[in-house]
C-alpha cells in the first residue's frame, strides 16, 4: 500500500512540474489567459501539496508573473 502512495505522490509532483512548463510555454506564445488558467488549476488542485517547496515557489512566482503581464495586479 505504501508503494501506491509513493506512486501517487510522484505523479502529483510530475503533474505540477509539467503544468508549470506548459503554462510558461503558453506565456512565451503570448497566450497569457491560457497560462493563467493552467496556473490557477495547478494551485487549486491537491497535486500541489505533493510538490516540493522549490516547485511551489516557482509555481507561485510564475503565476504572479502571468497576472502582472495580463494586468491583473490585484491578485498577484
Amino acid at each position: 500500500m505504501i508503494s501506491g502512495a509513493i506512486n501517487v505522490e510522484a505523479r502529483d509532483k510530475e503533474f505540477v512540474q509539467l503544468s508549470i512548463q506548459l503554462a510558461h510555454e503558453y506565456m512565451k506564445l503570448g497566450k497569457l489567459r491560457d497560462a493563467g488558467v493552467v496556473y490557477k488549476h495547478s494551485l487549486s488542485s491537491s497535486h500541489v501539496q505533493a510538490a516540493s517547496n522549490e516547485t511551489r515557489a516557482v509555481l507561485l512566482l510564475r503565476h504572479a508573473e502571468s497576472l502582472i503581464k495580463i494586468g491583473d495586479v490585484d491578485q498577484g
